[in-house]
This record gives C-alpha cells, sequence and structure tokens, in this order.
C-alpha cells in the first residue's frame, strides 16, 4: 500500500517509479496529486495510464481531486480487473459511461461528481457495497 497526501514534495517520476516497481501493488491512494516542483503542477495521465497498465493488481486507487487528469486516464482504469475501491471524488470529468464499466467495484466515492447518474449506478455495478456521493 502507497498512501500520498499532504504536502509531502514528490515527483511525478516517484509515481511512475511505483508502478514500474510494485507490480502486486493493492492500494494507492495519491488524493489531491500535487506535485513538485510547483504547486501547480498536477498528476497527469500518463502517470495514471502507468499504474493502471502496470499495476494489473490494484485493488484500491484515490485519485480525488486529481483535477489535471483527463478521460484518456479514465479508460485506462477501466483495465484494472481487481479494483474493488475508487476515490474520484471532486472529478467534473466522472460519467455514468466510465463508472459502469468498473463491474467489480465494491466501493465508490464520487462526492461532487455532478454528471453521475445514481439510480444507474447502482443498477450497472450488483457488488456495490458502499456508494459515497455527499
Amino acid at each position: 500500500m502507497f498512501n500520498i497526501v499532504g504536502d509531502i514534495p514528490l515527483k511525478e517520476e516517484s509515481i511512475i517509479a511505483i508502478s514500474n516497481n510494485c507490480k502486486k501493488l493493492k492500494r494507492l491512494e495519491i488524493a489531491g496529486c500535487i506535485i513538485v516542483p510547483s504547486v501547480v503542477n498536477k498528476l497527469e495521465d500518463s502517470t495514471i495510464i502507468a499504474v493502471a497498465n502496470n499495476c494489473k493488481y490494484l485493488k484500491s486507487l484515490d485519485i480525488r481531486g486529481c483535477m489535471a487528469i483527463t478521460e484518456t486516464a479514465l479508460v485506462a482504469l477501466t483495465n484494472l480487473e481487481n479494483l474493488e475501491k475508487l476515490d474520484v471524488s471532486f472529478l467534473d470529468i466522472i460519467t455514468d459511461s466510465f463508472i459502469i464499466k468498473l463491474k467489480r467495484l465494491k466501493e465508490l466515492h464520487c462526492g461532487e461528481c455532478k454528471e453521475l447518474t445514481i439510480i444507474r449506478v447502482i443498477k450497472n455495478i450488483p457488488d456495490l457495497e458502499l456508494l459515497d456521493v455527499y
């Protein structure tokens, strides 16, 4: 498990190194995604794609507030067959079509995801145990 939160100086290369070298990683929390050298530099698609491609055993992913990622990174996440817990809170790009591709989810945190239809999510993800939409 890697949990990266707060004002810890972190380079994007570090997250890519984690994804390249921790093939059996099951939980990754990178909420906020602020990385050095500057406060405005945000985690990009390439890093999320590297995680999705290299961490096939990933069960839990927290990318809440990672505002710089796009739909391209989300498409890569749909290939994570073991993903059970996902936090995408505060991401405006989250849609029904993305979430319903994650059939094995048991826990979804999607606060402030304004394009999400809760009924559709519930109907299409049969194993969902926790839905957080605050």
